[in-house]
């Protein structure tokens, strides 16, 4: 088949033009009707054989995947697929029917997105096959483009489906995420939204880059894919899942409180990966239950080594004091010696390093915890730990840890640490790298 025979047989069906697709294939350029508000989002991939695809693999999965990439990238920008172009460089030995599977594949995934294959371009290549993709998607009316960029301080971070293990062949057939990004925008905010093609990994430090945050994810909320759990490569599941790539999945952060409804809905088998986004030196964190948030406190009073003055905060019942038993048992301390220490203001309490732990619901000002014994200015071996410390702001030095305790449902809690000084700063550091 000759390359003008090949683009009729291209364009008989491709559809005829319609919605924003005002001319399709046959002319030197398609033209497009962006009277909606005059703007589109435009992405353009490359994919070629023996690194993105086997010779041996069906042309339509190749065809496939050339499009479904460039449908994925206009998903993640929350944006809709209007129209497709895709040029192909055949290698010489490739007949009619696997140029026809190629571009039938790439037909098919524009049928799914609602999109017309308005032009692209064929030639010989003489060396592998190579494939071009171009997608122009358009911006939700009223709408924005979701960007890399857009996540901020108290969002959380999510995932859909499930990740690693793509070259056992879902790298060539995936399902472009593109009704979840729509429905999730129409549902309210979304910060930043990524789709992982380099792999969860890498694809969380780009949002992170882009948006001047600290994403951090625990290990044992990320969903890991069959095919991930049982690949013999040496490699452990998690590796697979946060390193392989080539998933297709959206990694997007939203508010805290959409968590609850998205994970309920189960969008695409949505999870929240839990830690959340936070700049430098600043950690937020949703815990589920109080057994999470006692977990969380003791992992950060292991990394207490004295003279730390921790000052802690919240609304009446959001667990102050059984976070700081947490902390207590962190630090080689029986949790059971710490009580509130509500009526006697201050309750020193021995251990490897001892903790001062003093509470100002009931008094009037910084004095009278001074007077009751606090010495805000006492060094290793011990640690400070004052509740209600924002009564009392005279007393807290300018180099500690605030810890501000939210309810965020009725056992989740919401934690905002942040490091005040360069040495509570960097054990913030410490915390969400999850170093000793």
């Amino acid at each position: 088949m000759r390359e003008f025979e090949l683009i009729d047989w291209i364009r008989g069906r491709s559809g005829p033009a319609g919605g924003l697709v005002v001319l399709g294939i046959g002319d030197d350029a398609a033209v497009l009707d962006l009277r909606t508000d005059g703007r589109a989002v435009v992405t353009t991939d490359l994919i070629l054989e023996s690194t993105h695809f086997l010779a041996g693999d069906d042309p339509f999965d190749v065809g496939y995947k050339a499009m479904a990439v460039s449908v994925s990238d206009v998903a993640a920008m929350g944006c809709r697929s209007v129209a497709g172009f895709l040029a192909v460089g055949l290698r010489r030995d490739r007949g009619e029917e696997y140029a026809k599977r190629l571009f039938e594949g790439a037909l098919a995934v524009c049928r799914e997105a609602g999109a017309a294959l308005a032009g692209g371009d064929t030639t010989e290549s003489r060396g592998g096959t190579v494939l071009c993709s171009t997608v122009v998607g358009a911006v939700p009316p009223g709408g924005e483009p979701i960007l890399r960029s857009g996540a901020r301080p108290g969002e959380a971070v999510f995932v859909t489906g499930r990740l690693g293990g793509s070259l056992a062949g879902r790298h060539l057939r995936f399902a472009p995420r593109q009704a979840e990004a729509l429905a999730l925008v129409a549902g309210g905010r979304v910060g930043a939204m990524i789709d992982l093609s380099d792999g969860l990994s890498s694809d969380a430090g780009h949002v992170a880059r882009a948006s001047g945050v600290r994403l951090l994810l625990l290990a044992d909320r990320i969903p890991i894919s069959e095919a991930a759990r049982s690949a013999a490569d040496g490699r452990s599941a998690l590796s697979r899942a946060l390193d392989d790539g080539e998933d297709f999945e959206l990694l997007f952060t939203a508010p805290h409180e959409r968590a609850a409804a998205l994970e309920r809905d189960g969008l695409a088998g949505v999870t929240s990966v839990r830690e959340i986004v936070g700049p430098p030196g600043r950690l937020l964190v949703l815990t589920r239950s109080p057994g999470e948030t006692r977990a969380f406190a003791r992992r950060l009073g292991s990394l207490l080594t004295g003279g730390e003055f921790v000052a802690l905060s919240g609304p009446l019942g959001a667990g102050k004091t059984a976070f700081v038993k947490g902390v207590a048992e962190g630090m080689g301390i029986d949790p059971r010696d710490v009580t509130s220490p509500t009526f006697l203001l201050i309750h020193e309490i021995p251990g490897p390093r001892p903790l001062c732990h003093a509470d100002a619901y009931r008094v009037r000002d910084g004095g009278e915890l001074r007077e009751a014994g606090l010495e805000e200015g006492r060094g290793p071996p011990w640690v400070i730990a004052v509740e209600w410390a924002d009564r009392v702001p005279d007393v807290v030095p300018a180099d500690h840890l605030s810890v501000v305790l939210c309810p965020a449902g009725e056992e989740a809690r919401e934690i905002v640490i942040e490091g005040q000084g360069p040495r509570h700063a960097g054990l913030v550091a410490r915390l969400a790298e999850g170093r000793p």
